[in-house]
């Protein structure tokens, strides 16, 4: 199993849900709803990043599981 490709996914996505809490908080802060945020653009963004990597870890386990 490619462990360190694994390690650098696990770590883009602590780091992009580091990014959505902090910027989730400071949108609520700023008055907004949460409907609100859950339609903007750069919330979306971290989230479509978020989903990818956790298409291209799945892709690893996948590929793993099925040479074995």
């Amino acid at each position: 199993m490619n462990v360190k490709q694994l390690l650098i996914i696990a770590e883009q996505r602590r780091n992009i849900t580091n990014q959505k809490l902090s910027y989730a908080e400071n949108f609520l802060a700023a008055g907004y709803s949460a409907a609100e945020l859950l339609a903007d653009e750069t919330f979306l963004e971290l989230e479509r990043r978020e989903t990818q990597l956790i298409a291209e870890r799945n892709a690893i386990f996948y590929e793993e599981v099925s040479h074995n």
